[in-house]
């Protein structure tokens, strides 16, 4: 599933193992479908500059990775960590040179293109002679590899579960009416987006998506009867019994 990027982030590349590697994305998720992807993301608006940002991406990976999950490109993630420094207040301390002092609140947020699944905040101080330099400072020595941020994450992953499990009958709905109407494709992309490590409501997903895929083949054109669940199946025939070998005739 690939989610629109809001324009508003400015996302940065972000040198992955699994890049390095040349793993492609569906390989990944063939590999770890129980995984949420996730691409750090910067909110402009602060005066964070991309060297500080590089290194607050390059912790917030290894913090994803330490929860559990997976890091993720730009171009293949389901999910944004976005983070943003909002100034909570500066002053000129008076030393030689003058050393600006900036306290700002840090905020992350793990969403989608539509909904936020968690918010998790650090305050944070730092110094320094510019105030990027101060924000710099400030950050260099944080680190995402604690118990604070595993719950971040881990509460959004249940969140994420949460949602679909209680919104899968609308998604079905959706996706039979989108089929109805002659655009399988349409439906079965909509049933993709389920993610498979919330099991309970992707299970119903793939099953509606495979009885859209098999109506689309015989019904033509992308518009089928109307999807039924089709029941158990029936139980396989019992096995011919083993019959004696004959004795050899002779002839006479």
């Amino acid at each position: 599933m690939k989610r629109q990027i809001f324009i508003f982030l400015s996302v940065l590349g972000i040198s992955l193992s699994l890049t390095a590697q040349n793993v492609t994305y569906r390989q990944m998720m063939q590999d770890a479908p129980e995984k949420m992807y996730i691409v750090p993301a910067f909110v402009e608006g602060s005066a964070m500059s991309y060297e500080t940002q590089d290194l607050v991406m390059s912790r917030l990976s290894s913090g994803i990775e330490n929860a559990g999950e997976m890091v993720a490109n730009q171009d293949h993630s389901d999910y944004l960590l976005t983070f943003q420094a909002i100034e909570l207040d500066k002053a000129v301390a008076s030393t030689v040179p003058p050393m600006i002092i900036t306290r700002f609140q840090f905020t992350m947020k793990i969403m989608d293109e539509g909904r936020v699944y968690a918010t998790h905040s650090i305050n944070l101080k730092g110094s320094g002679e510019t105030e990027t330099a101060s924000y710099a400072n400030a950050v260099k020595n944080i680190s995402f590899r604690n118990e604070a941020f595993v719950r971040f994450i881990t509460s959004a992953k249940q969140n994420v579960i949460d949602f679909y499990n209680q919104d899968i009958d609308n998604i079905i709905a959706e996706a039979k009416k989108l089929h109805k109407n002659g655009k399988a494709d349409e439906a079965v992309g909509l049933l993709s987006q389920v993610p498979k490590f919330a099991s309970e409501a992707w299970s119903k997903a793939n099953k509606t998506a495979a009885s859209i895929s098999r109506a689309k083949t015989t019904g033509g054109g992308g518009k089928g009867p109307e999807i039924v669940d089709p029941g158990p199946m029936l139980p396989p025939p019992p096995p011919i019994p083993h019959l004696p070998s004959l004795p050899a005739l002779k002839l006479s």
